[in-house]
């Protein structure tokens, strides 16, 4: 069986700054700096190699990594030791960092101002030519903390299945209910327990740093001191900044809408890319410690308490679901919040129609929130550093493949939708699901090209059905004030009054049927499906082709 060499482009080509001071001294049982040593850990077993080399130390080994049985798992953080991985939620150095980063966000009110003092380590190791720092540079985007991320359940049955689930509960909350009010007056509209699957809340950092390793673990070669320049389909060649050129099997385009590879088929299909924003997107997180002191705004993370009266029957139920996301309808705006796992902090995201706020994003949040609910009024003062993303309708494409067939786009190259939707991040993942579930059948080199016309035949209408959903979803939140923004609420007053949900009955809405079909999706499934009903009787007859 060949082995399948491919070269990711990726938007995120700088290097990572690592802090290499010590933390300051919050806690009287953790005297020694917590940080990596300067050399490769293991993450798995803290011994002096990296986590991808670990291997079984029997004379039979059996297999390697995680799945061995026989490998004792040891933190590799200083001032540990524990018998648990650096990623273990219960590794008492890592939950005295959290608390020491916690005081300093409480204390100076930003995020990076405390991460400027405060670097926590990854969740897992990183190789040694990532751990150098580059002089002058900022905390990086890659590992950055300020930006929430909702990670679906569609998403997170895939990184369970993966066996990531103590990776993920490490840096992610999990809630069952979305709470969604009026943005103007904070009316509750309807509440969402039901979301078929665990719907979970994190730092985008978190993600990317457990994707990235499970990928430096895989055996992946990450280059983040360099970027892409150029892209040659033909030869399957990628040029980078230092001169050096790296040829594979594959070039996959994951550099988003505005990288190299996408422009580069629009141009072969003859399509015109967008070039106006419709709408902007408001990003910004609030330390946990502040939201709790204000009295309007404490409320995101109170237990909720539901009344009900059955028939002959009066009760009051305190809600055990501590962790709910909240939706936010208003006139030609619309926001979404939650709190979020990992360093604790409360996420809050603003759409609205493309305003004159590029260079300065904290001024146009606070115009945004002039108008709003008080309890997210009040969240205003709070928010230091707030980033603004433009939207735009981006044209489809019509293949995802280059005519020379070894060139193919993933993720927001070949599917942008909204940024800052809930499925941003987990149609991407979805992507490489596929992806590796095609390849892993992958007997001939002939059939590389199959698998990738495969894998646009299975995703594209998967794609079009998310941006539907999200750029709906979106619209319909940010209804303007009229009649059918009236008789929407009241539909949804209607149901929350009676005590329905929105994924329960008969009457439920076009509008959330069509959610409910997005969460429930399985991308893998539909991978193997493929595999048994085409891409086997294809390889056999192949196989038989060939003298």
């Amino acid at each position: 069986m060949p082995v399948l060499e491919s070269a990711w482009l990726s938007k995120d080509s700088s290097t990572v700054l690592r802090s290499t001071g010590p933390v300051p001294a919050s806690a009287s049982n953790v005297s020694d700096s917590v940080i990596l040593p300067p050399k490769a850990v293991c993450g798995t077993c803290a011994g002096p190699h990296p986590t991808s080399e670990c291997r079984c130390p029997n004379a039979k080994p059996c297999k390697s990594g995680k799945q061995c049985p026989h490998i004792v798992p040891r933190c590799a953080l200083r001032g540990c030791g524990g018998k648990h991985s650096a990623t273990a939620a219960e590794c008492r150095v890592r939950q005295i960092l959290f608390r020491r980063i916690e005081d300093e966000l409480s204390a100076s009110g930003s995020f990076f101002a405390a991460m400027q003092t405060l670097i926590p380590p990854p969740l897992m190791p990183l190789p040694p030519h990532v751990q150098s720092a580059v002089p002058g540079l900022p905390l990086l985007e890659l590992f950055e903390v300020g930006r929430g991320v909702r990670l679906p359940p569609n998403l997170s049955k895939i990184l369970y299945r993966w066996n990531l689930k103590s990776e993920v509960s490490a840096f992610a909350a999990k809630s069952k209910q979305i709470q969604i009010y009026r943005l103007d007056t904070g009316d509750c509209l309807e509440v969402l327990r039901e979301t078929q699957g665990e719907f979970l809340f994190g730092h985008l950092a978190d993600l990317r740093k457990t994707m990235y390793a499970i990928a430096v673990d895989q055996g992946a070669t990450v280059r983040l001191a360099t970027t892409a320049v150029s892209v040659d389909p033909e030869r399957r060649a990628v040029t980078l900044g230092s001169g050096e050129t790296l040829t594979a099997d594959v070039v996959i385009g994951a550099d988003g809408a505005f990288g190299l590879v996408r422009p580069m088929l629009l141009n072969e299909q003859g399509i015109q890319e967008a070039t106006k924003p419709t709408m902007c997107m408001y990003s910004a997180t609030v330390p946990k410690a502040l939201v709790e002191k204000d009295p309007q705004s404490k409320r995101f993370y109170e237990h909720e308490v539901v009344r009900r009266t059955p028939p002959k029957l009066h009760i009051l139920l305190l809600n055990s679901v501590q962790i709910s996301m909240f939706s936010f309808s208003g006139n030609n705006q619309s926001a979404i919040s939650h709190p979020t796992g990992g360093l604790p902090c409360f996420t809050f995201t603003l759409y609205r129609p493309y305003d004159e706020y590029e260079s300065t994003p904290a001024e146009g949040m606070r115009a945004a929130l002039e108008s709003v609910a008080p309890k997210l009024r009040a969240l205003g003062p709070m928010i230091s550093q707030p980033r603004r993303f433009p939207i735009f309708e981006h044209p489809p494409l019509e293949d995802w493949l280059a005519k020379s067939g070894r060139v193919v786009v993933v993720g927001g190259a070949a599917h942008p939708i909204p940024t800052g939707s809930t499925q941003q991040y987990a149609m991407g993942l979805e992507d490489g699901a596929v992806l590796a579930k095609l390849f892993s059948h992958l007997a001939t080199d002939s059939q590389i090209t199959d698998f990738l016309y495969a894998f646009q035949e299975l995703r594209q209408p998967r794609a079009q059905t998310v941006l539907t959903s999200e750029t709906g979803v979106i619209h319909y939140m940010g209804m303007p004030n009229g009649p059918e923004q009236e008789a929407r609420d009241q539909a949804m007053q209607a149901k929350h009054k009676a005590g329905g949900y929105l994924f329960s009955g008969d009457d439920e809405s076009a509008e959330w049927a069509e959610i409910k079909t997005v969460f429930g999706y399985d991308a893998e499934n539909e991978a193997d499906n493929w595999w048994v009903t085409w891409g086997r009787l294809k390889a056999r007859s192949v196989r038989k082709s060939i003298p």
